[in-house]
């Protein structure tokens, strides 16, 4: 499926994505940028996230979910995907954030390609392979249900888009792209040049998957080396 780039196209961006959870704002500012790209080159963009217990479009709240078992603040993933699916959206593309597969996730691609069978939808998958991401008994609940459903994505869905080189993943042809930042939004900050020491700047808002602990740990490395 391919979209008429000469005609202004409406798109949906979809994830997962809580926005009360204060971990999840470096994420909501690259999604942000990617949203602001696809503007300019395509058209309006709508988003569609969650807030606690709430479905939010465009920042605005449309739909509750109850909870049957507890989530305390973190939105339930098979609530979220069916209050989604309820809104029988109907759009020129689709672009899906992945938060892992489940049965749940399955019924909103089928409802969105009922919906919309000449839409092209992609899903992101930010991490690629990430069976190795897996901590915590909860975690490895939502993995084991990903590892029995991700191979159904097949035929649902048109492309996989990837910051790995992997030309298919789960049978489904990717897109490969680079991940970046929207530029505009940070003006470069002036330093004094300091050339007798060797600079590092990290850009995170940081959680145990940046991998900081890592260049700690080879910077000690590096000086019981007699690095100087």
């Amino acid at each position: 499926m391919v979209l008429n780039t000469d005609q202004n196209i409406q798109g949906i961006y979809l994830a997962r994505l809580d926005l009360g959870v204060q971990n999840h704002l470096g994420i909501l500012s690259k999604i942000n940028g990617q949203c602001a790209a696809l503007e300019n080159a395509l058209g309006p963009v709508a988003t569609y996230f969650a807030n606690g217990l709430t479905l939010e479009k465009d920042n605005e709240s449309i739909a509750s979910y109850v909870a049957r078992f507890a989530a305390g603040q973190r939105f339930h993933q098979y609530g979220f995907y069916n209050l989604v699916k309820q809104q029988s959206l109907q759009a020129d593309y689709f672009y899906i954030r992945y938060q892992l597969c489940n049965p749940s996730f399955l019924s909103l691609l089928k409802s969105l390609r009922m919906h919309n069978p000449n839409a092209p939808i992609m899903v992101e998958i930010p991490t690629y392979p990430y069976d190795l991401e897996q901590t915590g008994f909860n975690q490895k609940i939502k993995f084991l249900q990903d590892s029995l459903t991700r191979n159904h994505m097949a035929g649902l869905i048109d492309n996989i888009v990837t910051f790995s080189r992997a030309e298919t993943i789960f049978g489904i042809s990717t897109i490969k792209t680079q991940n970046g930042i929207a530029l505009e939004q940070f003006p470069p900050v002036q330093v004094a040049a300091q050339d007798d020491c060797f600079n590092l700047v990290g850009v995170a808002n940081v959680s145990h998957w940046h991998g900081y602990d890592r260049v700690i740990t080879g910077l000690r490395s590096y000086y019981d080396q007699d690095g100087d």
